[in-house]
């Protein structure tokens, strides 16, 4: 029996990922394709898996760790680890929309970090982590 992963989809939406040449896509526009081919597959393929997604560069702030100090702005918390379903692939197709600000993009790392700690503290799980950026 396969083990089960956990997959955090950390997407940055803000003004730098929204621009492109004449002609050409916006990484913005790229990425929103990748991340529905990645959960096309794992629903057909690894159905039992979990996934979240994190966007940061929103207008919104929506995540546990932002407080009126002023933390974790402008990180947004779609959806929490589940396993991937047709409601999460439909907001990435229809959902996704560019924002305005600029976000540290330390934050949603720190704050999947502490998440995953947190769902893997009680499982067998193997970690494997895949840091990758278009700059």
């Amino acid at each position: 029996m396969a083990a089960k992963t956990f997959l955090v989809i950390i997407l940055d939406v803000g003004p730098s990922m929204c621009q492109a040449a004449a002609g050409h896509e916006t990484a913005l526009e790229t990425s929103v394709k990748a991340i529905k081919m990645i959960l096309t597959r794992k629903m057909f393929t690894s159905p039992k898996d979990e996934v979240a997604l994190v966007l940061f560069g929103t207008e919104e702030t929506e995540n546990v760790l932002a407080d009126d100090s002023g933390g974790y702005e402008n990180v947004k918390v779609v959806k929490k680890f589940s396993p991937p379903d047709q409601e999460l692939l439909q907001y990435v197709h229809d959902g996704i929309i560019p924002g305005n600000e600029e976000a540290d993009c330390i934050l949603p790392v720190v704050f999947t970090i502490g998440n995953l700690q947190f769902y893997t503290t009680y499982l067998a799980v193997s970690t494997h982590s895949d840091v990758s950026n278009n700059y």
